[in-house]
């Protein structure tokens, strides 16, 4: 079982890499010059762990928007 090493993009035996916390496969020999994880996968991670919170908190704000609509337009703030 091979994979492709995220640092430099060659082939390597899967004994001969690292997963990272980031998902990403790095060789041994990228690890060894002090490589960790690559830019790249690091913004992907966070961008997928982010995306979860973001759409929940933009379902609640909606709920509680449609839930106080006739009281705001009752109010007269929009001056509609």
């Amino acid at each position: 079982m091979t994979r492709q090493c995220a640092a430099c993009g060659q082939v390597v035996a899967r004994r001969d890499c690292h997963k990272n916390r980031y998902a990403e496969y790095i060789c041994h020999a990228c690890q060894a010059t002090g490589i960790r994880f690559t830019p790249p996968g690091r913004r992907q991670y966070f961008l997928k762990r982010l995306r979860a919170p973001v759409l929940v908190g933009l379902g609640v704000v909606s709920v509680v928007l449609l839930v106080l609509w006739p009281y705001l337009m009752k109010s007269g703030i929009f001056g509609f």
